[in-house]
């Protein structure tokens, strides 16, 4: 479920109101996953590039996994470690492992 102020984000971006990039901010249930993945999936049906990061790989792998049905190309760039075991079976996904302290 996304709540009303992420869907005036998804419009705002859609329409090209919003700058070049958005910052998803919420407490935990809100819908902030959510909102990501409807966002990633209608600006590439856009052919546009998205860029995500987050300050943890949980965040990053959640998302990924939101729009694994979807077709189309991401690099997922992380440690070996921690790149979550269902995000490595995505067929269509590109993984780029830094290289993992001991």
């Amino acid at each position: 479920m996304v709540n009303n102020t992420y869907l005036h984000l998804i419009d705002d971006l859609l329409m090209g109101l919003a700058r070049d990039y958005a910052l998803v901010l919420g407490m935990p249930g809100t819908g902030k996953t959510t909102t990501i993945a409807h966002i990633i999936q209608a600006l590439v049906s856009q052919g546009k590039s998205v860029l995500l990061t987050s300050y943890t790989h949980t965040a990053v792998d959640n998302i990924l996994l939101k729009i694994k049905d979807e077709n189309f190309g991401i690099l997922r760039l992380g440690s070996r470690l921690k790149v979550d075991a269902d995000v490595v079976t995505i067929p269509w996904l590109v993984l780029t492992y830094s290289v993992d302290s001991p």
